[in-house]
């Protein structure tokens, strides 16, 4: 699959097995490059150079892995017994809590999967995004075609231990933390007209469902 639909090809001193073998450890394990290294006899240079290739070119599988989104029907009410919001901010977070909640639990799966996203990431924050994305095609991956050899139950008994190791880093896998988030006025304005647009189509779908 990598190879046809990805065209990621075995280099001249690496088969194909092996830099997907290797991309898989690091998602799995958290491990860098040193440490690769001595598993798979490579320089941390061709270690990063190799996880980055089979990176991206396991995200050219959304067109195969990709969970299309099923869209939700003009006429569908789920609030039906619980507390009718009156307002555009108590209709705007009661659908985020929701939707929230439905995050929270797919991230949680990843996280029991793929120990690369249990601890902090050297990693920059494009290539965290890149990973994040291809943990969960990678997921689907397990979910579609080894359902039989994976249970989700298991995920979550995987040890912390093997989540932090020490190691060098190449060039382009400096640590960018986020250290502070600041409100502005544009996005502010934008969330608070998104949510009066949700709240008056939702008070409009309910005269059209009463009458």
């Amino acid at each position: 699959m990598v190879r046809d639909i990805c065209g990621l090809y075995e280099t001249r001193n690496t088969c194909l097995e092996e830099i997907v073998a290797g991309f898989l450890y690091t998602l799995a394990h958290h491990k860098k490059n040193r440490m690769m290294g001595a598993h798979f006899y490579g320089s941390g240079e061709t270690i990063s150079r190799q996880f980055h290739a089979c990176l991206l070119a396991i995200l050219k599988l959304h067109v195969v892995l990709l969970k299309k989104p099923t869209p939700i029907q003009d006429d569908c009410d789920d609030e039906r017994g619980a507390r009718q919001p009156l307002t555009a901010e108590e209709y705007f977070n009661l659908r985020h809590a929701k939707a929230r909640n439905v995050i929270e639990r797919c991230f949680e799966l990843l996280k029991g999967r793929w120990g690369i996203l249990r601890s902090p990431s050297w990693f920059s924050l494009q290539t965290h995004g890149r990973i994040v994305l291809a943990c969960a095609l990678l997921h689907n991956l397990v979910k579609r075609y080894m359902l039989s050899e994976f249970d989700d139950d298991d995920l979550y008994e995987e040890s912390s231990d093997s989540d932090r190791d020490n190691g060098d880093d190449s060039d382009d896998d400096d640590i960018e933390y986020i250290t502070s988030i600041d409100v502005t006025n544009p996005w502010t304005n934008f969330r608070n007209t998104m949510a009066q647009t949700m709240f008056n189509d939702w008070r409009a779908r309910k005269r059209g469902l009463t009458l």
